[in-house]
């Protein structure tokens, strides 16, 4: 037993897992873990204590048992109805992930149905004791994260499909049908999380319909009790909505009455913060900003995007270093999104091959330089780099050790691309200037600035004072003296550029904070989120920002 800041005892169950070291057991020790079940409260079993034994009276000593293994042939019951009908037990919950009720071999013969999300538990029935016995059987339980587990099958299962014969017409039409069943599959389970946040948790949902969101109208209208509208429609929806979304608002005036919940970018004084907060505050209105969903250590519990940001900016970064050894005379073109990272990654392999083609050389790779490479978004730049093949040598990680004496440094000019992934909290010496980069004696001519605070009044890149797009990533910075070519990247919504990847990387990370939505004002992620709106909108009224 821990004892919280508040001093309130944090009581954590006592966990019985077996099958524990195969992949599915893994999965649930995982799970504990991370919920902060400690060490020494989990029990791990596996064949080794379990083969050709049992029933297991050990079990009854923990609260939750977790059966997690792949059962192939008869073995003894872990457990009988008669040993755990007594009070001398402390199990109350037991989970059968393998879930073989109706095997003649279940080593759980007390029950003998599966259970469902809407009925997740049934109750089994014992004459003796007056402790409940709650049994969870549910045979589809990687719906209850649908989109990633929807993702990693159709990953998994994909290539083998693609290989099937295709030189014999039967199996072609077996690889159509797989394929066309695995769509269904990852549509069904897709839609799941919309219909368990509609219907069994009674939110009534609307979605605006979009011509530039990946997920296609067709795909939410398909889900029952779902709502849609015409896109702007949530300027006339119920004062008591909560409006979700992800980027800032359109530039207007008009008072806002609802709670809004997305990246707002108003909270560290960026350009024209008073306007958009005093729109709410004339509303009555409030933000929830995503960015200051925190956990008690000050930790963001929700924004997902910092590895992907990375990942993506550094893959515009050597492209557009690429496009300069090929067409150094030519804008670089417009990127399309791509549809899964593995596709992103073998196309900038593709473009390094012929990068080297267009040099005279079998191979070449840049020399990149990442600040903020101890941070997930720097750590995602650093991924992306070592997968197209980026050689260790070639790859510089500065952080916070590297750049605490302040710069601008210099030594940014000897390597071929530059990303900036900081997190900009205060007022810092620039890492670079206009002034040093306007010489012919660097090397450097790609910046890649993740972290894109063009707006800020302390961005370390001060040259860099508008954002790029997918449709035109680059700008030229225009310098006087120096003949050498630098192109920019200063992409605001590089996740984009994987958007189912971000999507449901994103949507699995909030999706545990918007169940909460009902405790709203006593929630801590949700209560935090909303004292720092308080706090900024106060410094809007008390200084008489000029709006």
């Amino acid at each position: 037993m821990a004892e919280s800041n508040e001093g309130v005892p944090e009581v954590f169950p006592r966990v019985f897992v077996i099958g524990a070291r195969g992949r599915c057991g893994r999965g649930a020790v995982e799970m504990a873990h991370k919920m902060g079940v400690p060490k020494s409260n989990i029990t791990e079993w596996n064949t080794a204590e379990t083969k050709g034994k049992g029933p297991f009276a050990e079990i009854l000593e923990c609260d939750i048992f977790v059966n997690c293994i792949l059962l192939k042939e008869e073995i003894p019951p872990f457990l009988t109805k008669e040993m755990l009908d007594t009070d001398e037990r402390s199990l109350s919950i037991v989970v059968d992930v393998s879930c073989d009720p109706n095997s003649p071999n279940n080593p759980l013969p007390f029950y003998d149905a599966c259970t469902s999300f809407k009925q997740p538990s049934v109750r089994v029935s014992l004459p003796k004791s007056s402790k409940p016995l709650d049994v969870v059987a549910i045979d589809h339980l990687p719906s209850l994260l649908p989109r990633e587990s929807s993702t990693r099958f159709a990953n998994d299962s994909t290539p083998h499909l693609l290989k099937l014969d295709q030189n014999r017409k039967r199996m072609n039409a077996d690889r159509r049908s797989r394929l066309r069943d695995v769509k269904i599959f990852c549509q069904q389970v897709q839609s799941h999380v919309l219909y368990v946040f509609n219907i069994e948790m009674g939110f009534k949902v609307t979605v605006e319909c979009s011509r530039d969101r990946v997920f296609k109208d067709e795909e939410f209208a398909r889900i029952s009790g779902v709502d849609m509208v015409p896109e702007g429609s949530w300027v006339d929806a119920p004062k008591e909505a909560f409006i979700l979304g992800i980027k800032e608002l359109a530039k207007s005036l008009a008072p806002i009455p609802h709670t809004h919940i997305y990246f707002a970018h108003a909270y560290d004084n960026q350009n024209g913060w008073a306007e958009v907060l005093n729109r709410f505050i004339k509303g009555g209105g409030r933000i929830l900003d995503v960015e200051y969903m925190t956990d008690e250590y000050d930790r963001r519990v929700a924004a997902a995007f910092p590895p992907l940001a990375g990942f993506a900016g550094m893959a515009v970064g050597i492209s557009a270093w690429c496009h300069q050894q090929m067409s150094p005379q030519t804008p670089m073109p417009a990127i399309k999104p791509y549809g899964q990272g593995s596709l992103l990654i073998e196309d900038l392999k593709t473009q390094l091959q012929d990068a080297a083609k267009a040099r005279g050389l079998s191979e070449c790779y840049p020399c990149v330089i990442i600040i903020g490479a101890l941070g997930r978004c720097g750590k995602g730049a650093i991924d992306l780099a070592q997968k197209v093949g980026l050689p260790s040598s070639c790859i510089a990680k500065w952080d916070t050790k590297e750049t605490q004496q302040g710069g601008p440094f210099e030594e940014i000019l000897q390597y071929d691309i530059f990303v900036n992934c900081i997190n900009l909290m205060k007022k810092i010496p620039p890492f670079m200037t206009r002034k040093v980069l306007d010489t012919d004696q660097r090397k450097l001519s790609v910046i890649v600035d993740v972290s894109c605070d063009v707006t800020n009044p302390n961005n370390p890149l001060p040259f860099c004072e508008s954002v790029t797009s997918l449709q035109q990533p680059c700008k030229t910075l225009q310098l006087s003296n120096s003949t050498t070519p630098l192109d920019i990247v200063a992409i605001d919504n590089l996740p984009s550029l994987l958007p189912r990847e971000s999507s449901i990387q994103f949507a699995n990370s909030i999706m545990p904070y918007l169940l909460k939505l009902p405790e709203v004002d006593t929630h801590p992620v949700w209560v935090r989120a909303g004292k720092k709106f308080e706090e900024k909108a106060a410094e809007v009224l008390y200084h008489n920002v000029k709006c």
